[in-house]
């Protein structure tokens, strides 16, 4: 957790698909409470509270989804967000004995980076006309 103090201000992305829960009750009861776990083996619980709003772009930009109509469990009203997802690191505190980690939902179309994405597409040809998480990847990859 150290290093996310550090981090704020900062992007991060989803390594995967991440599930994730409207309800704070929800996702509280998957939490690994502080006496299930011994001082050694290193884990800490951790609730992500995650600023998205459906309505900010349309359903073309979009990289997550309310499923809770789609899933077996819809008393865990979920969401779910692609492998790719950037979120903005807004801040890391500590609440009755598990981290809370604010991120909020970062549009790659909305932020700063867009012209320097639009630079890369017009004058060196390297990513594809299309925005998405996946086209800020494709650049990094381009370059590492």
């Amino acid at each position: 957790m150290h290093d996310l103090f550090h981090s704020t201000n900062q992007l991060i992305m989803a390594k995967s698909i991440l599930s994730t829960s409207t309800s704070r009750q929800v996702a509280e009861s998957f939490l690994r409470l502080p006496h299930e776990s011994s001082i050694d083996d290193g884990l800490e619980s951790v609730l992500f509270e995650i600023d998205a709003d459906p309505h900010v772009n349309d359903c073309k930009q979009k990289t997550f989804a309310d499923i809770t109509q789609l899933s077996h469990f819809t008393e865990e009203k979920e969401v779910n967000f692609m492998l790719g997802t950037m979120f903005l690191l807004e801040s890391v505190s500590q609440e009755r004995g598990s981290w809370i980690v604010k991120i909020s939902y970062w549009d790659l179309e909305a932020n700063e980076l867009q012209p320097v994405l639009d630079i890369l597409r017009n004058n060196q040809n390297c990513i594809d006309d299309k925005k998405s998480p996946l086209t800020f990847i494709s650049v990094l990859t381009k370059f590492n």
